[in-house]
């Protein structure tokens, strides 16, 4: 996610037609919008979409978005569009005109706070509707992470990816559940994947096996003694930022009240599905890895001294961090935790890549390394954790 520089109204595309105190380039109010694009689901006009796609579709109706489209001869000009839905590779929206297949494009989105969030991408299809409409598809230069724009709803199915490629998930889970029947049915949905699952049946033994060293963590909610939630409490008392998943039978209104004062990434409700369980641990475990590009072996398998060198680094980085957050230094920051993003999936460290790519999206929202000041001390001690865990190993 980048912005992009300001057009310059004087210089105009050809084949590209702008809007004149309209709402949208296609003039259509709300209403009007809901009723073509009902009309479009309707009639199944997405046939030629057959095929599986890589990420879920989501409705993200608006009727206007401001599109600034790139021309090869270097003029610029923005208009509004109105949004038909968007997932995470990209975006769909109706305009009023045709344009070119590979035209360079950003698109200015709402977020829920009220701001907006610039994404730039690509026209890869343009199909005409009906009348002057056509719709744009839009491919994202880099994939985006859609609970930045959608509801933030933890019960919600708001997981990005349609299939999972079981194959494709590799690191270690920590199953913390009383119910020996449910510690077998996550293994039993783990089986094809590249997962290590170990398990708890407490809270206690929970933060034990938390401490040694996870890279997701799926939470009973109805746990004897402590539960869930006073689980997680002290998984995080401990400085530990691996993602949860918090699991439970009951979503009612009072347990929703008591999930949203705490830190979990997720909530699945009972009876889990296994397609669920893949698409939920693959938002976590494969966040850090670029569009498209399915993990194989991690670097610490096919070699184990450069994975103990790695790893006897992460206290340096650790420790840099520190330094550099005290010394406000954003854009060496960036640039650390960009190279931890890329890196660490590689080495079997798939959350501490989590972190820093949390980090990265948390300095791009508030501009600058002041706003991301819990993030980086969540990523700071679990780089020191994992290299304390290699000495102790």
């Amino acid at each position: 996610m980048t912005r992009s520089p300001n057009p310059s109204p004087s210089r105009r595309p050809s084949g590209v037609l702008a809007s004149s105190g309209r709402v949208n380039t296609v003039g259509l109010n709300r209403r009007e919008l809901d009723e073509i694009l009902d009309s479009f689901e309707g009639a199944n006009t997405d046939a030629e979409n057959a095929p599986v796609r890589k990420y879920i579709r989501r409705r993200f109706r608006h009727t206007r978005i401001p599109m600034q489209v790139f021309q090869p001869g270097g003029g610029l000009q923005t208009f509004p569009v109105a949004c038909r839905n968007i997932s995470t590779g990209g975006l769909s929206v109706l305009h009023n005109a045709y344009v070119h297949l590979g035209t360079p494009c950003t698109i200015a989105l709402p977020m829920p706070t009220g701001s907006h969030v610039s994404v730039r991408g690509q026209v890869v299809r343009c199909s005409h509707r009906r009348g002057m409409v056509h719709e744009l598809g839009i491919k994202f230069d880099e994939a985006l992470d859609t609970r930045l724009l959608l509801s933030n709803d933890l019960f919600a199915d708001f997981y990005t990816r349609e299939q999972v490629d079981p194959a494709d998930l590799r690191g270690t889970l920590l199953c913390i559940d009383d119910s020996a029947a449910d510690r077998r049915l996550i293994r039993y949905y783990l089986r094809d994947t590249n997962m290590q699952v170990v398990a708890a049946e407490d809270a206690d033994s929970g933060l034990d096996k938390a401490l040694e060293g996870v890279d997701l963590i799926v939470c009973s909610l109805s746990l004897p003694g402590p539960d869930g939630i006073e689980c997680v409490a002290s998984i995080r008392g401990r400085s530990i930022a691996t993602p949860v998943i918090l699991v439970t039978a009951d979503d009612s209104t009072v347990t929703r009240e008591r999930v949203e004062g705490i830190d979990v990434q997720a909530c699945l409700v009972k009876p889990l599905s296994q397609p669920l369980l893949l698409r939920a641990a693959a938002e976590f475990l494969l966040r850090a890895m670029p569009a498209g590009k399915a993990p194989g072996p991690t670097t610490a398998e096919r070699s184990p001294s450069m994975a103990a060198g790695f790893l006897a680094n992460l206290r340096g980085d650790a420790d840099r961090l520190e330094y550099l957050l005290r010394n406000r230094s954003t854009q060496d920051i960036r640039k650390l935790c960009t190279q931890l993003r890329e890196t660490t999936p590689h080495m079997g460290l798939a959350g501490i890549g989590g972190l820093a790519d949390t980090v990265l999206k948390a300095m791009e929202r508030t501009g600058g390394a002041t706003g991301a000041t819990e993030e980086l001390g969540r990523l700071i001690e679990a780089c020191r954790s994992a290299n304390a865990r290699r000495r102790a190993g």
